[in-house]
C-alpha cells in the first residue's frame, strides 16, 4: 500500500494505462509504463518515481513538477481532471492553509494541488469621535477605535483609546 498521496494517485494514473506500480520502500515506487505511454511521459518503460530528491536512479516527482502535469495531460483522454480556484473574501492565515485544504476536501480517487496563495492588505478605518456628555459635571473627551474593514469588527472588543477631561 502506496500512503504518499502523489505516488498514490500516480499509481491509480499507471494501471489506467495498462501499466504496473508497486511500493519500492518509503516515498518511492517502481513503475512498468507501456511504451506509447512512456513515451507520451518522456520517461523510460522502467523507472523508480520518488517524492524525495536524494533517492539515487529515480525520477523526483512533486506537485509542481512537470512530470504530474505530464500525467494530468495524459489523463484528459480518459479521467477527469479539474481546475478549481477558490476567492475567499475574508481573511485567511497563510501557514498551514495547504494542510487545511486537504483536510477538508477529500477526493476520491484524486489528488490535489495546491498552486498559490496571493496575499492582500487588511485595511482598517480608525476612527476618532469626541463627545461631550453632561451630568453632574461635565465631561469631555474622545474615544478612538479601528475598524476591519473585511469583518466590520474591532479588534479588541470595544474601545481600544478612550481620552476625558472634567470641565466645570
Amino acid at each position: 500500500m502506496i500512503s504518499d498521496p502523489i505516488l498514490s494517485t500516480l499509481s491509480k494514473l499507471v494501471s489506467l494505462y495498462d501499466g504496473v506500480a508497486e511500493p519500492d520502500g518509503d516515498n518511492q515506487m517502481m513503475v512498468m509504463l507501456t511504451a506509447n505511454i512512456a513515451k507520451q511521459l518522456e520517461l523510460p518503460e522502467e523507472v523508480t518515481l520518488s517524492t524525495k530528491a536524494d533517492v539515487d536512479k529515480s525520477v523526483f516527482v512533486t506537485y509542481h513538477s512537470e512530470l504530474l502535469s505530464r500525467f494530468s495531460r495524459i489523463l484528459g483522454n480518459r479521467g477527469t481532471v479539474s481546475a478549481i480556484a477558490i476567492n475567499y473574501d475574508g481573511y485567511l492565515k497563510t501557514s498551514g492553509f495547504e494542510k487545511q485544504l486537504l483536510q477538508t476536501i477529500k477526493p476520491h480517487n484524486g489528488l490535489i494541488r495546491f498552486l498559490e496563495a496571493k496575499p492582500e492588505t487588511t485595511r482598517y478605518l480608525w476612527c476618532h469621535v469626541a463627545y461631550t456628555a453632561e451630568a453632574d459635571e461635565k465631561r469631555v473627551g474622545m474615544v478612538s477605535f479601528i475598524i476591519n474593514e473585511l469583518t466590520l469588527v474591532t479588534p479588541l472588543s470595544g474601545v481600544i483609546f478612550n481620552h476625558h477631561r472634567f470641565i466645570s
